[in-house]
């Protein structure tokens, strides 16, 4: 039996003793139907859990013979099952736990469910996908209802080893032309763990250049007399694998018709060429051809690749000293500075983070003065002082310690110049 509604019948006629032609079925309740020429006959259209009794008619060319079968009772539905999560054709990692709901529900007027299982053994509406191996698997959820029927519900997903983080192979190369106004490429370098993206940083002597996280890198005037180098990282769906970095290209010092090149050094109250404490004059005298430009007190000295910032001793800075320290310093030299990265202090230039200058020269003064954050640190026979921005030293100096001591000192300093 099998079908809603439905009644197989099987039989064996009593006459006559020849192979019959046809059976017939008599007696029908309203609406049924039966089919088929021999035993045994389907009945379709009944009422699922009542009893019929049907007579069976046998003909062949020689004669017939009836018989009347067995009391049946036709067969409902089968029973259901559904599975609610997770979706078909999903994609999982060894040993991931993957939470299953599914559910059962047997079909109208059927005798009740037994059971409602997974293929892991699961009873109720819940269990968990088996992930213990990598493959193309199958979760399958069956219905089993008191007269034996099933049925099932089946979805199939796959299971892959996870993968590790991407570690570097070959490192990245950097290469292109290390002039000003030229641009620099970086190769992402080999990888293993397959990789599914990639992220740039461009270096200035070790030192992160802000905003500089593509691929490709204009080489910058203030570039000159450095080292740049790009870090790349390479991430898939584990984790971010460590950076690695190319190698490092020079970017050469381009001398500028009558200026001086740039030292890179600092040393006790020089920086570069220029002294702290040599008067207005000696300054000009030493450098004939360097720029004029600034405020009274303040010069620029185009000293290559980029200039150095001094300031000279004013009466409304010196005002509140003692006449003797105003004599000392008035029209001297009282602060050189310069953006260029050719130049260090403790290991701190421009483009160093002010976390690490913090660290490097300690014992420092934060404020702000406008849009930037300044970090003055005294230091042996000067006082440094760094002009920073978004966390980044935009630009390296020394000052003279007479007019650097106090907070309110420092502060008027800054504020007069810059």
């Amino acid at each position: 039996m099998a079908g809603d509604g439905t009644a197989t019948i099987g039989f064996t006629p009593g006459a006559p003793n020849c192979l019959p032609v046809s059976y017939t079925v008599a007696a029908l309740p309203g609406g049924a139907n039966a089919s088929g020429a021999g035993s045994p006959i389907t009945v379709t259209g009944l009422t699922d859990n009542t009893t019929y009794s049907f007579s069976v008619t046998a003909t062949n060319p020689i004669g017939s013979a009836s018989v009347t079968t067995p009391a049946v009772t036709p067969e409902s539905a089968a029973p259901q099952a559904a599975i609610t999560a997770p979706a078909g054709n999903g994609s999982y990692t060894v040993g991931q736990s993957v939470p299953t709901m599914f559910s059962c529900g047997e079909a109208p007027g059927g005798p009740g469910l037994t059971s409602c299982t997974d293929s892991n053994g699961s009873s109720g509406t819940s269990g968990t996908l088996n992930t213990r191996s990598p493959g193309t698997l199958a979760y399958t959820v069956t219905a089993t209802s008191l007269d034996g029927q099933t049925g099932t519900a089946t979805i199939h997903y796959t299971v892959t080893v996870p993968l590790g983080i991407p570690v570097n192979q070959v490192r990245p190369v950097a290469s292109g032309t290390a002039t000003p106004g030229h641009a620099l490429s970086c190769t992402t370098g080999t990888w293993s763990n397959a990789p599914s993206i990639y992220g740039y940083q461009w270096l200035r002597n070790g030192n992160l250049i802000a905003g500089a996280s593509r691929p490709s890198y204009t080489v910058a005037a203030g570039d000159e007399g450095s080292s740049l180098a790009c870090d790349v990282v390479a991430a898939n769906s584990t984790g971010v694998g460590a950076a690695a970095m190319s190698n490092g290209i020079a970017v050469p010092i381009v001398a500028t018709s009558g200026c001086p090149a740039a030292t890179g050094t600092i040393h006790g109250t020089h920086l570069g060429p220029v002294t702290l404490g040599i008067t207005r004059a000696t300054a000009q005298r030493d450098f004939p051809r360097s720029a004029r430009r600034g405020k009274l007190y303040e010069q620029f000295f185009c000293l290559t690749p980029v200039g150095i910032r001094v300031a000279y001793g004013s009466p409304r800075l010196l005002a509140p000293l003692a006449a003797k320290a105003r004599s000392r310093y008035l029209n001297r030299v009282v602060l050189a500075s310069t953006s260029s990265p050719t130049y260090v202090i403790d290991g701190i230039r421009p483009g160093s983070s002010l976390a690490a200058a913090r660290r490097a020269l300690h014992g420092g003064t934060t404020f702000v003065v406008g849009a930037n954050t300044w970090y003055v640190a005294a230091r042996g026979s000067v006082t440094d002082v760094l002009k920073t921005r978004h966390g980044l030293v935009q630009e390296i100096g020394i000052a003279v310690p007479g007019i650097t001591k106090t907070l309110a000192q420092r502060l008027r300093l800054v504020k007069s110049i810059y």
